[in-house]
């Protein structure tokens, strides 16, 4: 029998590195020689939620922040600190107002100015992020920041001094910041991949079209929800940036007549559309089909699209589908409909031209309806996945937890179905004899953390 001790370090701590958290930290208590192996997996991602910021408030635990500035040798394997929660403190005994911990704080800014090799950082608390400003400078490995925006001229300066980033993410920036921006991206023209504007009103087309005009090489290109910005403006502006090969916009309801010629973004693979829909009756589904078949003149090939609007009782039209598919069905493998409904003759549509689907996100119907959703589905031989979607609203008729026999009845209809995804547990098929099918829920995907939902990444994976 091989001793762990009797291992070279390198491969120990590569066998452990396919842990999963959990499961990290009970092996973390085996042996000097386990916790050794481990420690890079365990520092590796720091993530801090609010249950973690419960916990600290009320004197249960205490943070990796703190852990690190005690053994500062464990920051060189920090690679993502993501920040999703911090315990707050009222600031008198009769007062409601709050503030950050400040001992956490405290805390968390020395271990940022530690760990020296951090390549992701992420912060979208408000008043809060402006803190670490200062931590994050002389960081030469950092490429991928998202954070809260919403801050002074001051800090701004701060922010903007962060260089060779590669995926920047900004939401609700404010007027500073965003009047900032060209000068910024200037200076990270070279290393910048992907840029994300969310949640803002102070975007503009001038300066958007000033930061397009610095990185012709950009491939992804997500603004979404800043209400300057609409549909119209976005196809006129991408026409900087040919390479392009993630794209997501908002479609406002705007009846203005999309570019006369249509940009060169041959190049474009996933598209994510944020559809507005508040007027009666509405232009969006007009505006939307104009949108795929003005698309189809690009020459670009989807192989990922995914649609969201504001409300779960509105169900997509099968002319958006068919003109969706007449243009992308031989090249589409993941398709998702988040907070809208999809008909019965648009799930087989799909089902029977999408040769190629490996990944379909929707809100499966309830008990009565299953099986003709299953029969839409049947045609289909590639679908491997499907992800039930659990929308922010509550509608009847629409269930929000699958069974063990729905989903066998889903993989019996579906022979190419392997995996079903439901209210974060994961089934897998399992064939029995007589062609009888058995799902197992494999296991229950973390809390992991939050990524906007437009985001390519966001489709490519169920873990």
């Amino acid at each position: 029998m091989v001793s762990a001790d009797n291992l070279n370090f390198d491969v120990l701590e590569l066998i452990l590195s396919f842990l999963s958290n959990k499961d990290a930290t009970s092996v973390a208590l085996v042996s000097r020689s386990f916790l050794a192996g481990i420690i890079p997996t365990l520092y590796k991602n720091v993530w801090y939620q609010l249950r973690e910021s419960k916990a600290y408030t009320s004197g249960q635990i205490t943070s990796p922040f703190a852990v690190i500035v005690k053994h500062p040798g464990l920051a060189v394997h920090v690679r993502t600190i993501d920040l999703e929660s911090v315990p707050y403190i009222s600031l008198t005994k009769s007062s409601a107002a709050k503030q950050p911990h400040p001992v956490f704080m405290k805390e968390c800014i020395k271990a940022i100015t530690l760990c020296r090799n951090l390549v992701s950082f992420k912060c979208v608390i408000p008043n809060v992020v402006q803190s670490f400003l200062m931590a994050l400078q002389n960081k030469g490995r950092l490429q991928n920041i998202r954070v809260y925006g919403n801050i002074t001229t001051e800090q701004t300066r701060l922010l903007t001094h962060l260089s060779n980033i590669a995926n920047l993410a900004i939401e609700f920036p404010s007027w500073n910041l965003l009047h900032a921006l060209p000068t910024w991206v200037i200076g990270n023209k070279d290393s910048l991949t992907s840029l994300t504007l969310y949640m803002t009103n102070d975007l503009n087309v001038e300066t958007l079209e000033a930061v397009l005009k610095q990185v012709p090489e950009l491939k992804g290109l997500h603004v979404v929800n800043c209400g300057r910005i609409d549909h119209v403006n976005m196809l006129n502006l991408v026409k900087h940036v040919p390479k392009i090969e993630s794209l997501s916009i908002t479609v406002a309801e705007n009846p203005s007549p999309l570019p006369i010629t249509p940009p060169s973004i041959g190049h474009l693979k996933n598209l994510a559309i944020d559809a507005r829909y508040s007027k009666n009756p509405s232009p969006t589904p007009t505006i939307l089909l104009a949108i795929t078949e003005y698309l189809r003149l690009t020459t670009c090939a989807l192989q990922s699209f995914a649609i969201k609007f504001p409300e779960r009782k509105i169900v997509i039209g099968e002319s958006f589908i068919n003109a969706l598919l007449d243009g992308h069905a031989a090249t589409l493998k993941r398709l998702a409909f988040l907070d809208c409904g999809v008909e019965d003759d648009s799930i087989q549509s799909i089902s029977e031209q999408c040769v190629q689907l490996e990944r379909l996100d929707v809100a499966i119907p309830k008990d009565e309806n299953i099986y003709e959703f299953g029969e839409a589905l049947s045609a289909s031989d590639s679908l491997t996945t499907i992800v039930h979607v659990n929308n922010r609203h509550h509608v009847h008729g629409l269930r929000t937890l699958l069974s063990q026999d729905d989903v066998e009845q889903l993989m019996e209809m579906v022979g190419s179905l392997q995996t079903v995804v439901s209210d974060r547990r994961v089934w897998t098929r399992h064939s029995l004899s007589g062609d009888f099918v058995h799902a197992r829920i494999e296991r229950r995907l973390p809390n992991g953390p939050r990524s906007l939902w437009f985001l390519p990444s966001r489709f490519s994976t169920v873990t």
